[in-house]
């Protein structure tokens, strides 16, 4: 491809430019995050998402804020990147989900029984009290009443070590909102629904599944909110099982390691592990996904937390071919090379929201390195190889179909990847004028379609006119308004 002006290496223009096409990998999880709009949105997105997990028993304030932090963190998903620096905006998610649907429940109750529940609701509904609860202004000390080893399916209770609940690894069910949620004590709290952060020595919560958590001799306790009944784990008796569904599970217990992929989720799926089932650490891995999604359970993994997933199944291997849709879309999210999708050439059949469609190919399972990935509007064209092992996709890309190799050529074109031969034929297209004055239009050129560095052929950046050569494969348009072939 050539053009009127000096070609630029869009390579160079760093993190600035949220549309280029990066081949440096990204680590799976929490991320560094850069500084930027990504960054501001994702902290805007993480504020929000803190005030809804917090709020959510309050009727309609919780449903507002939780499905602001839902919208914003999304956004600022898809503008940090698939897996890349957006750590913050994967927890504003994760909070910001559970919030919603707390507050979903608590404004269901609030309308159906009105002002009988007005004080439960004054005190919390997600962190209220049961009826053999201390009373909130009242210290929880050893000689209480704490549920003995009761989850207090309707509010919180801290269980103390030793007395009520005893060390080692335990599960409970979730209670009868559908959310348990815990916190490991180093020492009593003023306030069992609002303890002090600085006591919590870790925390998690499980949406409509079991949760899991180790209590340490040295814990003070143990904070439940929402759960059924606490039951220890023997751990040396392992029962594994061939699929599993929403809630956190004891990997090497219950679910051993290996491939294990979750399809048909509608809405946003995530994931996590923990390499200690005290899960004080870090979580080592978190994905979202649209209709399908994969994990890879390692030997070293302790507990794997999901929700919004559907149902989990391990893969078997070696890997054989599922049969294909019938409809032949393939569809969004993470897709196994050689199970949910061939290789092969692949168009998306959509390309909405702000940004578009953005994908991105791994050479591992974990998803921790990727290859290539690509984000702009317009159709993207996309070569899934046969070394790939995972290829993930946003949900605004619609889905996936095989190029068709019929011509059907366009004289007219504009943003998106143009098959040479296919699409478009060689030439010389010049700009209609209407391309945005923010200067951010880019063109590439390929010598095929899997997005390579060492496959592009030619760059461009706010061309007045460029040719596609005979040898080229492939044109991308991002940001360029449309052009018109001219000879």
């Amino acid at each position: 491809m050539s053009d009127q002006h000096p070609p630029i290496d869009l390579r160079k223009d760093g993190d600035q430019n949220p549309h280029r096409r990066s081949t440096t990998p990204h680590p799976a999880g929490y991320g560094t995050t850069s500084a930027g709009p990504a960054n501001a949105l994702a902290v805007v997105a993480l504020c929000l998402g803190l005030a809804a997990f917090l709020l959510n028993w309050l009727p309609f304030l919780g449903l507002l804020l939780g499905a602001a932090g839902v919208a914003v963190s999304v956004v600022a998903l898809r503008r940090a990147g698939r897996l890349g620096r957006k750590g913050m905006s994967i927890a504003a998610v994760v909070l910001s989900g559970v919030g919603t649907l707390g507050a979903l429940v608590s404004t269901a109750v609030w309308v159906a029984v009105g002002p009988q529940v007005t004080d439960a609701f004054r005190d919390g509904f997600r962190d209220g009290f049961n009826s053999t609860a201390p009373s909130r202004a009242q210290p929880v000390t050893p000689g209480d009443d704490a549920g003995a080893a009761s989850g207090s399916s309707s509010g919180a209770v801290v269980l103390v070590v030793g007395e009520d609940i005893q060390p080692g690894v335990h599960t409970a069910p979730p209670g009868e909102y559908g959310l348990c949620s815990w916190s490991r004590l180093s020492a009593a709290p003023a306030d069992p629904a609002f303890p002090d952060s600085d006591l919590e020595l870790s925390s998690a919560a499980a949406i409509d599944g079991p949760a899991v958590v180790e209590v340490l001799a040295t814990d003070y306790g143990l904070r439940s909110s929402g759960c059924g009944d606490w039951s220890p784990v023997d751990t040396t008796k392992t029962s594994p099982v061939q699929s599993i569904g929403p809630g956190q599970h004891l990997v090497g217990v219950e679910v051993e390691p290996g491939l294990w992929q979750a399809t048909g989720p509608t809405g946003e799926c995530a994931w996590m592990t923990s390499s200690t089932t005290t899960q004080e650490d870090e979580y080592t891995g978190i994905q979202t996904g649209v209709a399908a999604a994969v994990v890879d359970l390692q030997p070293t993994d302790e507990v794997f937390s999901t929700y919004g997933c559907g149902e989990w199944t391990k893969v078997p291997q070696p890997l054989t071919m599922q049969p294909a849709p019938a409809d032949g879309v393939v569809l969004t999210g993470d897709n196994l090379v050689g199970r949910t999708i061939a290789p092969g050439t692949y168009v998306s059949t959509a390309s909405e929201g702000d940004i578009g469609c953005y994908w991105q190919k791994f050479s591992d399972a974990r998803m921790q390195d990727h290859t290539v990935n690509g984000l702009h509007k317009g159709q993207h064209v996309v070569e899934v190889e046969a070394t790939d092992v995972v290829f993930a996709s946003s949900e605004d890309c619609g889905g996936w179909v095989p190029a068709d190799t019929t011509p059907d050529l366009e004289n007219t074109i504009g943003d998106g990847d143009w098959l040479v031969g296919i699409d478009i034929a060689p030439g010389t297209y010049t700009s209609n004028g209407d391309a945005p004055s923010d200067g951010s239009c880019r063109g590439e050129a390929f010598s095929d379609a899997t997005h390579r560095y060492e496959s592009v052929t030619g760059q461009g950046h706010d061309m007045e006119s460029f040719t596609v050569e005979p040898g080229d494969h492939l044109m991308t348009l991002d940001g360029c308004g449309t052009y018109t072939r001219t000879a």
